[in-house]
């Protein structure tokens, strides 16, 4: 088993034979090298080797967790209307919440959760740019902030936009707020 810090945190632990799959590309693997601390060697689904890094890839399968069940709840302390200026309302917000997204989601795994997640992301971004919009906000919560990476990662690929923590509407680090240069 190899564990790869980051900050120190514990960022994943891989070991060989470990199935995974690559955050920015569909498709599957199989762990066949541990090099270093962050360079693995994995097969690809036609049998070819691949060198990547440890932070490209998530793991697909990971049978302890199979049979554990995850409850989701509403928090009633947080009045989100009370949080907000008036000048949000005018702000349109992109919730990526899953339980907003999917009438059920228990079925999915966590990458098919993310995937569903920053997909949906890139289509509001995309529907806000082609309706002319300047400001909006992306809401992914505040969890291990795996999510809010993807979000920025994206954001990062559209040339004219800048964002920040959503501190002004009253989201905070759980969601980020976007401008149109």
């Amino acid at each position: 088993m190899c564990y790869f810090y980051d900050s120190y945190m514990l960022i994943m632990s891989f070991k060989i034979g470990d199935k995974v799959s690559f955050i920015d590309e569909n498709f599957e693997a199989v762990i066949k090298e541990i090099i270093s601390d962050n360079i693995l060697i994995v097969e690809d689904e036609h049998g070819f080797d691949r060198r990547c890094s440890s932070r490209e890839i998530v793991l697909v399968e990971d049978n302890k967790y199979k049979d554990i069940e995850v409850d989701f709840y509403k928090d009633d302390r947080i009045d989100k209307k009370k949080n907000t200026t008036k000048k949000n309302k005018h702000i349109p917000v992109a919730d990526l919440h899953m339980e907003n997204l999917l009438d059920t989601h228990k079925h999915m795994s966590n990458h098919e959760i993310v995937m569903f997640q920053t997909d949906y992301c890139r289509k509001k971004i995309d529907g806000y740019l082609k309706r002319g919009i300047r400001e909006f906000i992306i809401v992914h919560g505040i969890g291990t902030g795996k999510l809010k990476a993807e979000v920025r990662y994206i954001l990062n690929s559209y040339p004219k936009l800048e964002y920040m923590d959503d501190h002004v509407g009253g989201y905070g680090v759980g969601a980020t707020r976007v401008f149109v240069v």
